[in-house]
């Protein structure tokens, strides 16, 4: 059983009515629960830099100069998803765990809006590319 002792500032200042009316809750996350879940994200986000840093270094690295004209739209693309991947994965959720505030769990709804906005244009881009598509021919057997 836990004792909790809650003191309000300036209590005077409330009325009455309002502080009958007070409703508190209490919240407990195991400890090894919360290891785990940031093991879990830490290593996600782990997984997501290092396959953005191979698709990386194969895009700038690898492709000569004079091949760079003929990367594909969707190649810029994936390139972009990958970096954004990394936003998906939340790298500021050890501070919003350990520390939250309104700052970083402002920052993890900004990074997943972006990535989730992001795919949204991609899929329409691609929806808009194979629509235009020129149909494949269908060969009558014989």
């Amino acid at each position: 059983m836990y004792d909790v002792a809650i003191h309000i500032q300036n209590a005077e200042e409330i009325p009455p009515q309002t502080l009958e009316n007070l409703n508190f809750g209490i919240a407990y996350v195991h400890s090894r629960y919360t290891q785990a879940q940031i093991t879990l994200r830490m290593t996600f986000l782990i997984a997501s830099l290092v396959v953005f840093l191979a698709f990386a270094t194969k895009m700038c690295c690898r492709i000569p100069k004079a091949s760079e004209k003929f990367i594909l739209p969707e190649q810029k693309q994936i390139f972009w998803l990958s970096l954004l991947l990394i936003c998906l994965n939340d790298p500021f959720y050890l501070g919003a765990v350990l520390t939250p505030s309104q700052l970083t769990f402002f920052l993890n709804q900004v990074m997943v809006a972006l990535y989730l906005s992001y795919l949204l244009v991609f899929w329409i881009h691609l929806n808009v590319k194979v629509g235009h598509a020129k149909p494949i021919m269908r060969q009558e057997h014989s």
